[in-house]
Parts: C-alpha cells; structure tokens; sequence
C-alpha cells in the first residue's frame, strides 16, 4: 500500500492548489484497500469525478501534472493487484493525451 499511499498523496498535492476539498479526500482514501480505491466513483467515475473534474480551468501544464499523477496511482493500484473498468479508461485517455501532445 506504500506505492499507493505515495501516489494517493502526490495526487492531493496536485489538485490542492485548486481544490482542497478534493485533496483532503484524497489523502482519506489512504484508509482503504487497493481494491476501493480502485472502485472509488469519487476517482475514477464519470462527469463530476475527480479524473474529469479536477484541474479543470487550470492551464495545460497544471492538467497535465494531474494527469501523470493519476496515471501513476492507476499503476500503482494495478501493482497491488487492483483495476477497474472505469480506471483503466482514465489511464488509457490520459496516456494518450499525453502521447498526442493534447
């Protein structure tokens, strides 16, 4: 849980600046399993979701830095042996955003 911890709490730190409501939440999930977090909707769920919501309005650079961090929790989940369908799609378009440049 140490990898998911770290990047649980590098996640807050990205989307603190904006939305500390948001990061305070993050650094709760600590609490729970690989497997929660996986599932978590807060996370990883559609329009309203952390992943869809969070750094929206800042500059590409600040999306960009919420982005690889997220991926970096979705690797470390799947490390620990957790993943989800809605998980991996926020990988999966984060990775190639950053690919594409977008």
């Amino acid at each position: 849980m140490n990898d998911v911890g770290e990047a649980l709490e590098a996640l807050a730190e990205a989307v603190a600046p904006c939305d500390q409501k948001s990061a305070s939440r993050l650094r709760q999930l600590r609490k729970r399993t690989p497997r929660q977090i996986a599932d978590d909707l807060f996370l990883w769920g559609g329009e309203g979701s952390l992943m869809d919501q969070s750094a929206s309005g800042q500059g590409r650079e600040t999306q960009r830095v919420f982005e690889n961090r997220a991926i970096a929790l979705g690797r470390a989940l799947q490390e620990a042996g957790a993943t989800s369908a809605r998980m991996e799609k926020w990988i999966a378009a984060f990775e190639t955003w950053a690919k594409d440049g977008v």
